[in-house]
Formats: C-alpha cells, structure tokens, sequence
C-alpha cells in the first residue's frame, strides 16, 4: 500500500502542475463549454465515453459543424417491421400540427410520414436498395453529394424545430430494422444524430418472429406474390429475425440501452408510443389502421388459388 504521506505529495505535485499549465477544469455533463467533437455521456473504465462521437470516428462534413448541437431530444423509432409503424407515422403526420403544441416535431426533410431517408443515409454506397433509385442516387459519389446535403437540411429542421419551442423531435423508420443490417450502417445513423443533439433515445417495438412471418406473408399474398420454402426461412441465421444482433448493433454504436417495447403487450401502440413522447392523445385524431394481416388460412387458400394480382387494369 502506497503511504499517505507520498498520495498526499503526488495529489500536490498534479495540483502543481495544473496551475503551471492552466488546465482547464474537467468538464461535467451538460456544461456548455464541453467539446461538442465528442459528446458526454457516462465515463467507461477505458476512458472513453460509450457513445461519444469523436472526430476520428465520424466522416468530415462541409455542410454540418460539430458545434451544431440543439438542446431537444431525438427519439428515433426503428420499427421493427410489422409492429404498427405505418400507424404510427400516419398518426404522427395527422397531428404533425397538434403535436407541436406539445413540443413534438416530426421529422418531414427525412420523408414523409415514414422517415426513410435516414435509411438510405446509413447504406452502404457500395451496396445499394431500392432508396437509391427513389432519390436518384446512381453512384457512391452521389451517395456522398446526396448526404451531405441531407444532414444540411435535417440541421436546419432541428435548429427551427428549436427555436420554435421544440423539445422532442421525432425520427420513425422500420427500414433502419430491416436495412441497416451492419454496425457499421447503424454507426453512420448514429454519428449524425450525435453530432446534433447530445440526447438521443432509440425506440424499438418487439414482435414475436412467428407473427412477423405470418404478417409478411399476409403482404406477400396481397401483392399477389406466391409463397415459396425459401420466405419460411426464420431461422437464427437470417439476420431479419435476429433480434438480439439489431439490438446489440444500435446499444454498441449510441452506447445507450434501446428502449424494447413488446408489441403483444399494447393493444394500442400508437397510444403506447405517444406516451413513451409523454403527449396526450386526448384531443389529438385517432391512429389510421393500416396494412391489416390476412390470417393462415385465407393465406393458404390465395396461395393454392394464386389469385391474379390484377385483373385487366384493375387491381385485384
């Protein structure tokens, strides 16, 4: 054990060399001074804060400043898939106007009512989806042009949404479930929005894997696709149905726990999410029901029929 005496003469000689340098003060969360090029959150053992966004990690921006921080919460919705996000959104966008009334914005410079940008944001350049041709990206470098002037104009949309009285801004997207398949597509999301706002809180609905494959089904039968062996697989190794890898991906990259919500659990889950925003729904219009699931059986009998997706110029 180390005597008192020399603790005692080592904590002087730091105090010592502190005044001889004029070292700042260690900062503390929330002070205003704190390096916005690294965001606080709880100090790990390594230390290095989870979380923290750092200029080594984060691609260099022309159009965003990492001193761009508003003081509002991002609550960003990533589904999953088939757990009411289209209700939610279309509930969002209904009362996009009652909403704010209650510090509530949601998002439209990322699409609208689904915010599907922020998808396509976090993709791969090298591996693009559908999004690419929808915003007319044609090549990684028009990924990188098309980015950059995303986080400009979802800058400006926080910085109005703030200085209107904003507290709580709203980003909901079940593509960031069944899109960003890789950490390093979640880190990308993340980066951003760290480098906005230093309180971000990610929302995740729960299904049962057996449920969402009857439900995909139900959409498939819909669209007059037929169902094969190969959209059974729900196996552990199909990474759209593990759970445990999505939300390790968005916990390892925010550094926060994501907010697990059961699906089966709320009757209602536009009510459960507008009181996980803390609004009240009282004078606010009623959630759309959407995309209502066949159930097995009539899925099995279109499935042996094979009804025709259209019939002449009318859809079937």
């Amino acid at each position: 054990m180390v005597p008192q005496s020399h603790q005692l003469a080592a904590q002087n000689r730091w105090i010592q060399t502190r005044r001889k340098h004029k070292t700042a003060p260690t900062r503390t969360h929330g002070d205003s001074r704190d390096d916005a090029a690294s965001v606080p959150h709880r100090v790990c053992c390594f230390g290095r804060r989870p979380g923290s966004i750092h200029r080594s990690d984060i691609a260099s921006s022309k159009t965003l400043r990492f001193d761009a921080h508003v003081r509002m919460r991002i609550v960003l919705h990533i589904g999953t898939e088939k757990t009411g996000s289209s209700s939610i959104q279309r509930w969002l966008a209904n009362n996009r106007r009652e909403l704010k009334t209650q510090g509530v914005w949601h998002s439209q410079c990322l699409g609208d009512p689904m915010s599907r940008k922020i998808a396509v944001y976090g993709r791969e350049p090298n591996q693009p989806d559908d999004g690419f041709k929808r915003y007319g990206i044609s090549d990684a470098a028009a990924h990188g042009k098309w980015a950059s002037q995303l986080e400009k104009e979802l800058a400006d949309e926080l910085q109005l949404a703030a200085s209107s009285g904003g507290q709580t801004y709203v980003i909901s997207s079940e593509h960031c479930h069944s899109r960003l398949t890789s950490t390093e597509m979640a880190a990308r999301v993340v980066s951003l929005l760290g480098r906005l706002s230093e309180d971000l809180e990610i929302v995740c609905f729960l299904r049962p894997q057996v449920d969402v494959l009857l439900s995909r089904l139900s959409t498939a039968t819909r669209a007059g696709i037929k169902v094969s062996k190969r959209s059974l697989d729900i196996s552990p190794d199909n990474p759209y149905y593990d759970y445990l890898a999505l939300t390790r991906r968005w916990a390892e990259t925010s550094g926060r726990r994501v907010s697990l919500m059961a699906f089966r659990r709320h009757s209602d889950v536009v009510a459960a999410f507008a009181s996980r925003l803390g609004v009240s729904t009282a004078e606010l219009q009623p959630p759309e029901r959407v995309n209502e699931s066949l159930d097995y059986r009539t899925i099995a009998l279109a499935n042996s029929v094979r009804l025709p997706r259209w019939v002449g110029s009318e859809k079937n």
